[in-house]
């Protein structure tokens, strides 16, 4: 499967998800997003793992040092990431 290919399956996807997820109860919704954030705590040494083959697989590639930086999943950007999941949850329910 081409890149295009696998964005717009992608995006799909997205799309399904967005219309499941509208039908949820708030309560369902931000107990999702706890969930994510335990998840992906309770993965932080796999996930943190993955990043690393894949910071080096991009240097290899040559990518700039910019965009290598982006990639980086450092403890910062780890911290902000969980404390967004979180932080969504306690906001007032848009849908």
């Amino acid at each position: 499967m081409s890149l295009k290919e696998q964005v717009i399956d992608l995006a799909r996807k997205a799309r399904t998800a967005s219309e499941r997820v509208s039908e949820l109860s708030t309560r369902e919704k931000n107990a999702w997003l706890m969930r994510c954030a335990e998840r992906l705590t309770d993965a932080k040494a796999e996930i943190l793992a993955a990043n690393a083959v894949d910071l080096e697989r991009a240097a290899s590639s040559k990518i700039s040092g910019p965009m290598l930086k982006r990639l980086e999943l450092a403890e910062g950007k780890w911290r902000d990431m969980i404390a967004g999941l979180r932080d969504v949850a306690a906001l007032p329910d848009p849908v």
